[in-house]
């Protein structure tokens, strides 16, 4: 995502009505010529100067506040795991959501419905649901519509069956675990039943009584995330996310680098070997204090244990 401020300028300065249309324009294309850039990377590699584009697309449309803009980003998101994967990895794993919020405050009734559709990605469900979140966050006014907005989406998954395929036990899981960050104990007895019939993953946010627990206690860490504008964020990306920004003469420690998908499948062990010196036979082990779920996570992510490291271990 390296773009000068001088270039945003210049592409923010354009009419809206017309860039509004041309960012569209960009998100179209990725589907229609999907095979044709498949074959492309296939052939000479990915290249994320001249790959990046849709990314700048959905980011631009973010700063724009383009609510007009928000079906062709969610059909964008009808397309499956492979499609989303391809053309934007990392980034649908915590890190459109603010884009969203930009563009869809104001459009919540259309986010509800769209995460009652069937084959939707994880990841897509996850960032919709956060998207939600921090709006009760930010505007603590709307913490109760916030809530009855899950109430009807629990509640369309209760009454649902698993051939409709609209039950995602990730999903659902991960969007318990938001709730614990808005002390949401009036969704205890959709949570309860969602836990009845199996459709929770267990795994992300603990058992019936861990979430009793955890929804019932103020979060350690604030859990509003920061809203930047888009050259504070590019910034932000840059400078610390893990992969940008690395040198032989410089390299970012690694309690400074942001792994940027961490937010939705934080168990996969993303700390880079950089010890190459022969591993001794034997090491000892040290005991300490046992790490409580709810407790912030040691590896200095600031999430709690049970959404990062609890896995690994």
């Amino acid at each position: 995502l390296y773009i000068s401020k001088e270039n945003l300028d210049v592409i923010l300065a354009l009419p809206r009505k017309t860039l509004i249309s041309d960012l569209e324009s960009i998100l179209h294309d990725l589907k229609a010529r999907y095979d044709f850039y498949k074959t492309l990377v296939e052939t000479d590699g990915w290249y994320e100067d001249t790959m990046s584009f849709p990314i700048h697309a959905i980011y631009l449309l973010g700063e724009l506040r383009a609510e007009e803009s928000l079906g062709t980003i969610l059909e964008l998101f009808r397309q499956g795991d492979d499609f989303l994967d391809f053309w934007f990895s990392e980034f649908l794993t915590g890190n459109f959501w603010e884009p969203l919020y930009h563009i869809a405050q104001n459009l919540t009734e259309r986010l509800k419905h769209y995460l009652c559709e069937p084959g939707l990605s994880t990841y897509v469900r996850t960032e919709i649901a956060t998207v939600s979140t921090q709006i009760a966050l930010h505007q603590p006014e709307r913490k109760a519509e916030v809530i009855n907005w899950f109430k009807y989406i629990f509640q369309f998954y209760i009454d649902s069956d698993l051939k409709d395929n609209v039950i995602d036990s990730d999903a659902i899981g991960l969007m318990i675990c938001e709730l614990g960050d808005l002390n949401a104990g009036q969704l205890i007895p959709e949570i309860e039943k969602l836990f009845e019939l199996g459709y929770v993953g267990q795994v992300i946010c603990g058992d019936l009584p861990e979430v009793r627990e955890d929804i019932a206690k103020p979060p350690k860490n604030d859990p509003t995330k920061e809203i930047m504008d888009i050259y504070d964020r590019y910034h932000r990306i840059t400078t610390t996310w893990a992969g940008y920004n690395e040198t032989e003469d410089e390299e970012i420690p690694h309690d400074e680098m942001v792994y940027p998908h961490k937010d939705i499948y934080p168990f996969e062990d993303e700390t880079p070997f950089t010890d190459y010196e022969e591993i001794p036979e034997t090491v000892p082990l040290r005991t300490g204090p046992k790490i409580g779920r709810n407790d912030p996570c040691p590896c200095g992510s600031g999430k709690k244990y049970k959404k990062c490291c609890l896995n690994k271990n």
